[in-house]
């Protein structure tokens, strides 16, 4: 029992670098928004097709501008 009292601080420590290690780039990274307000690829469109006993999709457009190819997405 007193090993695991020595050996606790250290495995935190390396617990600790590990997270920071993966982690730490998303922490300095721009958020979501404000990526998104940079460039702005995918936009809402208006649901196409006609509504019947499903609820109504989400319909969402890339010009070929921003993704290279007209692309269209229905979910």
């Amino acid at each position: 029992m007193n090993w695991l009292i020595k050996a606790f601080p250290s495995a935190a420590l390396l617990a600790l670098a590990a997270g920071l290690s993966f982690y730490g780039p998303s922490l300095t990274a721009t958020s979501s928004a404000q990526r998104a307000a940079e460039t702005p690829g995918w936009s809402s469109i208006q649901w196409p097709f006609p509504i019947d006993a499903w609820p109504e999709g989400r319909a969402f457009h890339c010009g070929f501008e921003e993704c290279g190819v007209d692309v269209d997405l229905y979910i």
